[in-house]
């Protein structure tokens, strides 16, 4: 329930629904039934664990109680509601899948922004390409939200329509970064305007210096016969293991080295 509340009601769906939610935007009134239905069974799957709270919260609930909503009757108390029924139509998987595609996008381009240090109030572009029809059309169908959540001034879908495709056709070029979703689409995100290419380039190749030198030390050891003769083995384990995890980490340095042209 924890993870559901937090990781799926709160970070995605309420995120999602928020333009909806207020005055009358399309899709208002469906929006907030939806959410007063799924708070108010969270709450009743809540209450053995958690009453006192989930109780002051279904007194908040909008509608008075014993009256007829989106849930049914409501009891006054909610220590006398009935436990909440498996709804099997309710499951569309097909929504699901759509859904996780987009979560898979917008975690790509916030996972970029992060690596690269891209301030939060700045708005990067992204070009996505696509694995599939499924692909595009759940990327052209929460376009907006893919933009406001990933924070892009803009979201090219490859192949999307003859305008789309033209701007997009060509492989994109120039400082950025590549990402490859679990889908099999790939995303790339220029970053030429949103940071000080110069300085990330200092600052990378100076990571990658400082590890190429521990390496070197490291290497020099593990090739000392005498070191791996007099050594336990699980420290000789450990050595080798901290060196693959350096090479790992340079690896990924030089290789965000050259998606920035540096």
């Amino acid at each position: 329930m924890y993870h559901f509340l937090w990781d799926e009601v709160a970070d995605w769906y309420l995120e999602q629904v928020k333009p909806r939610l207020y005055g009358r935007a399309p899709g208002g009134h469906a929006a907030r039934a939806v959410l007063a239905y799924v708070f108010e069974t969270a709450l009743r799957l809540l209450h053995p664990v958690m009453p006192f709270i989930t109780e002051e919260l279904w007194s908040q609930l909008p509608g008075e109680p014993g009256t007829p909503a989106v849930r049914g009757e409501r009891q006054p108390l909610l220590a006398a509601a009935a436990w909440p029924p498996v709804r099997e139509e309710l499951v569309d998987q097909r929504a699901e899948e759509r859904f996780a595609r987009v979560q898979a996008l917008v975690n790509a381009v916030r996972s970029v922004r992060a690596e690269y240090g891209v301030p939060p109030s700045r708005t990067v572009r992204a070009i996505v390409q696509p694995s599939g029809p499924l692909a595009t059309e759940a990327f052209l169908a929460e376009q907006r939200t893919i933009e406001r959540l990933a924070k892009l001034a803009s979201l090219t879908v490859d192949g999307a329509g003859e305008a789309a495709g033209a701007a997009a056709a060509a492989e994109p070029i120039g400082a950025g970064a590549h990402a490859v979703l679990p889908d099999g689409s790939s995303v790339f995100v220029p970053l030429a305007d949103a940071i000080d290419v110069r300085k990330e380039c200092e600052r990378l190749g100076k990571e990658r210096d400082r590890l190429d030198r521990q390496l070197e030390t490291l290497t020099a050891k593990l090739a000392n016969e005498q070191f791996i003769a007099r050594a336990p083995a699980e420290v000789v384990a450990r050595e080798r293991a901290k060196e693959q995890s350096w090479r790992e980490q340079r690896d990924a340095l030089q290789a965000k080295l050259s998606a920035l042209g540096c």
